[in-house]
């Protein structure tokens, strides 16, 4: 009675789906994952670049700071401690990649890294997606540096851990937390930091444009510098005088330049923005039917919106 039995069990196990193993990764598979975040990891938390990059997919971006220098430094402001590698529960894993779950300390602090180690080379090596990818075309020609390291380009890869960001150019900082923590594969903890002028990059802004308009309003011809032209006639046939044109600027103007805070330009991070500056009076000879005297215009132009490429030297203001 017990052979019936076992051919039973044995053409029920023949009729299960095959594609309840499709996709399935081996305690081999598993393991050689493990192991291979094991080994960055550990590769990268005792500084050694050049062996953590053997077990890392290899970079899409600028390498220049995947060096043992600059991840010493990385290292010095937080040091990556007690790792941990695991299998995540809701992990999908095939032939050919493991998902691996990767708890540390950075810096005393607890960080976590779920990530992938694949194989899809001939060769049957296991390879961690283990670095981070760093956009940073929006600092382009402000001399950004990480760690001291000036970069530039679109984007630069570098591994886990802790770096300072800081601007190079005259003028310039950054608003926000320059130290930063980077675990992702694609980093957004930068999106927090803001290039902006600093105090003195401010004053010169300020006073760049205050010379400009200084030398504007002191023109008494009809044609001015910062967009302050004015016409030979008027539509009720006044005619103004060329050389007697008189301008002031008012008392909310001049505040308006004493007090303006330039922004940057996303798209050209070294051009700096003002703000509106507003009103200029101008007065001087004219004629109109015969009659001769001093006018004042009614509807002067005014100053408008300032900017200014604040990496070129001398500064020139242009206006919108």
């Amino acid at each position: 009675m017990r052979l019936p039995t076992r051919i039973l069990a044995l053409g029920a196990l023949a009729l299960l789906p095959l594609t309840t193993l499709t996709g399935c990764v081996g305690a081999s598979g598993a393991g050689s994952a493990i192991s291979v975040a094991q080994a960055y990891f550990a590769a990268v938390a005792s500084g050694d670049a050049t062996k953590a990059l053997t077990f890392a997919h290899p970079p899409d971006g600028d390498d220049s700071l995947l060096t043992d220098a600059v991840l010493a430094a990385s290292n010095k402001l937080a040091p990556i401690t007690d790792v941990k590698v695991t299998l995540p529960k809701s992990s999908q894993n095939s032939q050919y990649n493991v998902d691996v779950k990767v708890d540390f300390d950075l810096g005393g602090k607890p960080a976590t890294i779920t990530t992938t180690v694949s194989n899809y080379g001939d060769d049957d090596k296991w390879l961690i997606h283990g670095l981070s990818s760093i956009e940073i075309d929006r600092f382009d020609g402000l001399g950004l540096t990480i760690d001291g390291q000036e970069v530039s380009g679109k984007r630069v890869e570098v591994f886990p851990g802790t770096y300072d960001f800081a601007l190079g150019l005259k003028g310039f900082t950054l608003k926000g937390e320059t130290r930063v923590a980077i675990t992702e594969s694609y980093s957004s903890s930068i999106e927090k930091l803001d290039p902006v002028l600093d105090d003195a990059g401010v004053a010169a802004f300020r006073e760049a444009v205050r010379a400009e308009v200084a030398g504007c309003i002191a023109t008494t011809t009809l044609a001015a510098g910062c967009k302050l032209t004015l016409p030979t006639s008027f539509t009720d046939g006044t005619m103004m005088t060329d050389g007697t044109i008189q301008r002031l600027l008012t008392a909310d103007s001049t505040t308006a330049i004493e007090s303006m805070v330039p922004t940057l330009s996303v798209e050209n991070p070294t051009l700096a923005k003002g703000e509106f500056v507003g009103a200029v009076r101008a007065s001087g000879q004219c004629t109109k039917n015969g009659a001769s005297g001093t006018c004042e215009v009614t509807f002067a132009p005014s100053l408008g919106v300032p900017s200014i490429n604040m990496a070129k030297e001398p500064l020139t203001v242009l206006w919108d």
